[in-house]
């Protein structure tokens, strides 16, 4: 096998680890919408709404933190496919079909802090909005209305 066809090979091996991760997420993003449009339709009227407001705001933050791990999993798979890209056409073979997208020695140029869960969380223009959206019209319903 030659170098070009490891090249390829790696490429394509880290390009479906950032395609599994994405999927990932936007599934995280159907099956908590998908799980709340149930709450809400089969459980009946009598249960406390504050209770249900509870339930969905406890199903909401854990899959933001799902949704977040597998965007954070996915940005270091995009450094590393940098980093790959960059470096084997220059004959570096150091490792060589590593998946460990925590391998820093594998990224191009960023810092450790880019990768942090929280800051993604929290500042990500595609999840915080929709969970946020979602916390913050649960916490209405139950404490405010």
């Amino acid at each position: 096998m030659n170098n070009d066809e490891k090249l390829c090979k790696e490429i394509d091996l880290v390009q479906g680890c950032i395609n599994r991760m994405s999927s990932n997420s936007f599934m995280c993003k159907g099956w908590l919408l998908s799980l709340i449009i149930a709450i809400l339709a089969l459980l009946p009227e009598s249960i406390n709404r504050k209770s249900i407001c509870i339930i969905i705001l406890l199903a909401n933050l854990c899959f933001w933190w799902l949704d977040t791990y597998y965007l954070q999993q996915e940005r270091m798979f995009r450094w590393k496919y940098e980093w790959i890209i960059k470096n084997r056409p220059n004959g570096n073979m150091d490792y060589l079909y590593d998946l460990n997208p925590n391998n820093n020695q594998m990224w191009m140029n960023h810092e450790k802090c880019d990768a942090y869960i929280f800051k993604i969380m929290f500042w990500n223009k595609c999840i915080t909005p929709m969970y946020g959206g979602i916390t913050l019209v649960a916490i209405y319903m139950a404490f405010l209305r």
